[in-house]
């Protein structure tokens, strides 16, 4: 398991970078981050385009239900990132977290939470299905039931969490690892299908949960 994480990371990342060369790659990516989903959304705006125009304005409307839905979890995708960075650059074990006032406890968890939530979408699901069928003979109501025991233990590593202390917040950045542990299984560790995003939220979470004094290199 190791050494998939490891060559995930390598094809992305030189491991012998220094820490502020990956924030900053990890910068980069959360600043390109909507601007890859709307040319995303531009090549499939072309299949709407075509519908008879008797249809289009409905089919149009549902065209910005999904964008907007795609752009929030875009957005939020981007604060759970930049709150990693930030916890990355102040960390020490002898600054809690809770004790600095730019870091809000209540929202990162929510944005952890919204993450986790996200498994039991409908139009999230159906890429899991898709994705598991190729690694897995389990039929759909199988898979669903596997997404859904994955999401109440992600939850479960949330409970009885206390904003006021520094060990909350090594809870979320362990379910936010484990989420993105899932989601390198369902895609069959295939860099091509792992968004970058993922393997940094990995990567920042690891570099947190480690507890190193030097934070340096990778």
């Amino acid at each position: 398991m190791e050494d998939l994480i490891n060559k995930l990371i390598g094809q992305h990342l030189n491991t012998d970078v220094d820490l502020s060369f990956f924030l900053d790659k990890v910068n980069h990516c959360i600043q390109n981050l909507k601007e890859e989903m709307r040319i995303g959304f531009e090549e499939r705006e072309s299949s709407f385009l075509s519908i008879e125009s008797r249809e289009f304005s409905m089919a149009n409307e549902e065209f910005e239900k999904i964008f907007y839905k795609a752009e929030k979890r875009v957005d939020i995708l981007k604060k759970v990132l930049q709150y990693l960075v930030t916890f990355v650059q102040y960390y020490s074990e002898e600054d809690e977290f809770c004790n600095k006032p730019y870091f809000s406890f209540t929202e990162f968890n929510n944005l952890v939470v919204f993450l986790i939530d996200l498994l039991l979408e409908e139009d999230v699901q159906k890429v899991i299905s898709e994705e598991y069928k190729e690694l897995s003979s389990e039929n759909k109501k199988q898979i669903e039931d596997m997404v859904l025991q994955n999401h109440n233990e992600f939850l479960k590593l949330l409970k009885n969490i206390e904003p006021s202390k520094g060990e909350s917040y090594l809870k979320l950045f362990d379910a936010l690892k484990n989420l993105s542990m899932f989601w390198f299984k369902i895609k069959n560790w295939d860099s091509l299908k792992i968004r970058k995003a993922d393997i940094f939220i990995y990567k920042l979470t690891e570099l947190l949960l480690s507890k190193k004094e030097d934070l340096n290199k990778l």
